[in-house]
């Protein structure tokens, strides 16, 4: 996949809901966060997860510009200071490339994602489709739902979570 998915196809291939609550790790400058809390409307929460101040600035501008009133901003080198099992989808768009604690990361994303919740992933063009969902399936969190092949997304839903009695 060479180019990155437009935010409107991401919408679309990811069944995007309103109501839904979205963390998007690793926004960068709100490529996707913008678009989708925009899309998402009142009611709905994107949390824009990134480490680099200077990237949330440029949301927090285009925030006020557009009077988009549903992005909470976080800074974070890689925490998720959010409830367990609070939000629908989280969105993991290149990013899975950086840094050597891939499945800690998924981890981190999981304790977040309600039941039966999604996990997109776009890897760019840095990791393979079969190294994404073999590196997935290994964490035991989710399983494979299906890929979009042209836009080079790869889609997993978490495990319902076993109670012991």
């Amino acid at each position: 996949m060479e180019r990155r998915p437009l935010p409107e196809e991401v919408i679309e291939a990811l069944d995007i809901k309103k109501g839904m609550k979205i963390l998007d790790f690793g926004c960068g400058g709100g490529r996707y966060s913008l678009p989708i809390a925009k899309f998402l409307g009142k009611g709905s929460k994107v949390y824009a997860l990134d480490k680099e101040k200077d990237e949330l600035k440029k949301i927090s501008d285009e925030i006020e510009k557009l009077k988009i009133e549903n992005i909470v901003l976080i800074c974070s080198d890689g925490d998720i200071p959010l409830v367990e099992e609070s939000v629908e989808m989280v969105l993991l768009f290149d990013v899975l490339h950086i840094g050597n604690n891939k499945n800690g990361l998924l981890e981190k994303c999981c304790k977040v994602l309600k039941s039966e919740g999604i996990i997109a992933i776009f890897p760019h063009t840095h990791i393979s489709g079969s190294e994404i969902i073999n590196m997935v399936n290994q964490t035991n969190l989710c399983i494979f739902k299906n890929a979009h092949e042209k836009l080079g997304l790869y889609i997993f839903k978490k495990k319902e979570t076993q109670s012991l009695k």
